[in-house]
């Protein structure tokens, strides 16, 4: 069997991405694993890419809906290994991002080959499908928000802002030089999506 080693597949890292909780230091009405947050974003992509590429279609180009919903499985698997490190500590200054993503990046490479770390840490880089999937992040995010107030959880109305803001902070200039239609038609659905947040 060579190098194969079944271990290394029955107690991969990554399984420990249904136990590792988000929204730390909320109580939720319903939990949320990071592995339901990426099926989430799963269904996200499966439904609005091919929206986005029916915009394209005249212009003979399109999204990749398979590289998107890889970068999208493998996104978060860091948090196997960090757990879920809340929004506004991981943000509170960019050198404190910095030293964040410098010791994450030193635990996957003590579990992980080379090239998968690489596309963990690139998978919301500053390229097109980069950009998509920092949208369907953060509509996941208000997504689960949104579910949660309607479950009765008024905490959940002080996070709300907080991805009304990143969403509308958002530049996809590589969308815009992309397409301008399919920059349109996603400001579009954007600010429809806000639009649902802010009345719930």
């Amino acid at each position: 069997m060579g190098r194969f080693n079944i271990k290394s597949i029955i107690e991969s890292p990554i399984l420990n991405l249904i136990n590792v909780k988000r929204y730390s230091g909320f109580t939720l009405v319903k939990d949320e694993s990071v592995s339901d947050h990426v099926w989430g974003m799963i269904t996200l992509a499966l439904e609005l890419i091919p929206e986005i590429n029916e915009v394209l279609k005249d212009e003979n180009k399109c999204i990749d809906v398979k590289s998107i919903i890889y970068r999208v499985a493998i996104h978060d698997i860091d948090e196997s290994i960090t757990c879920d490190i809340p929004r506004p500590m991981k943000y509170y200054t960019p050198e404190f991002r910095d030293m964040i993503e410098q010791v994450t990046s030193s635990m996957l490479k003590t579990e992980f080959p080379d090239d998968l770390v690489h596309d963990i840490l690139t998978a919301k880089d500053n390229t097109l499908d980069g950009e998509v999937i920092s949208i369907l992040d953060l509509m996941q995010a208000g997504i689960k928000m949104r579910n949660e107030i309607k479950l009765g959880n008024q905490f959940m109305r002080t996070e709300v802002p907080n991805v009304i803001s990143a969403l509308e902070d958002l530049s996809l200039h590589n969308l815009k030089n992309y397409s301008e239609s399919a920059y349109a038609f996603i400001q579009e659905v954007l600010a429809a999506y806000i639009m649902e947040l802010r009345s719930v």
